[in-house]
């Protein structure tokens, strides 16, 4: 995995770390908005052909047709049966709506 995210072999160092995505004011996409580097919004495209990885994008995407789905602040943790597949695969939770 390490390989595959940095180009990286191993033995030069893991990828690691934590990004907070939340709504406190230590999120990135907090801090970002407060010396306005980019918005409150960010982008996860994951990749599912076996590739691993993905594409995490903070700000907007001029896209037309794009969907977003809010963050719901008010849950800490939600089971898979209260998600839905929405469009384009995205899993997203209908009562925020």
């Amino acid at each position: 995995c390490t390989t595959s995210l940095t180009g990286l072999p191993t033995s030069q160092g893991p990828a690691d770390g934590i990004i907070g995505l939340g709504h406190s004011k230590v999120s990135i996409l907090s801090q970002l908005a407060s010396r306005e580097e980019a918005p409150r919004i960010f982008s996860h495209c994951l990749t599912g052909e076996g590739f691993g990885g993905g594409v995490l994008l903070f700000g907007e995407i001029l896209v037309p047709d794009l969907i977003y789905t809010p963050l719901v602040p008010s849950r800490c943790m939600m089971m898979s049966s209260q998600m839905e597949d929405g469009p384009g695969g995205f899993v997203f939770d209908p009562i925020a709506n």
